[in-house]
């Protein structure tokens, strides 16, 4: 039975090695799946942190930023980080993905926080406001169905779904309501 110790002590050992061999690939990859794994976020924020500042072209730790702020919804932060990511790599399709979806969960918490407290309704300048962010993600979201048509690394049909729904666009939220109930 491992203590935590002994998990420090393995962490510690992984990223000696990490530092002495920073184009080995093989200990980052360790090292994000002992952060993944241990659900620790504080932690791998800060080894994330920690990986971009020694390696701004390293585009896993600016998506693993990414995912850190995504999992605590801090939506403008994860979109940044996945920009980054995609900067780097235009064809890092998790990150363009991710990068939609982050905008996505922006515009129905912006909608939650607008909306009338007593009918839910929005007001046509909060209507439109949300709009515009919807407007954003369907740009990566559609990028990522661009990238992956197959869905084989990510499944952006029902968020592109949502997202066409939201904004009123019929002919095409049709088209993926049959491609997301295709999949079911």
């Amino acid at each position: 039975m491992k203590t935590k110790e002994d998990s420090l002590a393995y962490v510690d050992m992984v990223k000696n090695l990490h530092k002495q061999n920073p184009e080995e690939e093989r200990y980052f990859n360790l090292l994000m799946e002992y952060y993944t794994r241990s659900d620790d976020q504080k932690a791998m924020a800060a080894w994330a942190e920690e990986e971009t500042s020694i390696n701004p072209e390293n585009k896993m730790a600016w998506a693993l930023t990414g995912q850190v702020h995504m999992n605590a919804r801090e939506w403008d932060a994860a979109v940044e980080a996945y920009k980054k990511a995609i900067e780097i790599d235009p064809a890092f399709i998790q990150c363009v993905f991710n990068a939609g979806v982050c905008l996505n969960g922006k515009a129905i918490d912006l909608k939650d926080q607008l909306a009338d407290k007593n009918t839910g309704g929005l007001t046509k300048a909060n209507a439109d406001k949300v709009k515009a962010i919807l407007h954003d993600a369907r740009q990566y979201l559609e990028q990522a169905k661009e990238l992956d048509p197959d869905r084989e690394k990510v499944n952006w049909a029902y968020p592109l779904y949502q997202i066409y729904y939201s904004i009123g666009d019929k002919a095409k939220s049709d088209e993926m309501e049959k491609l997301v109930n295709a999949g079911n």
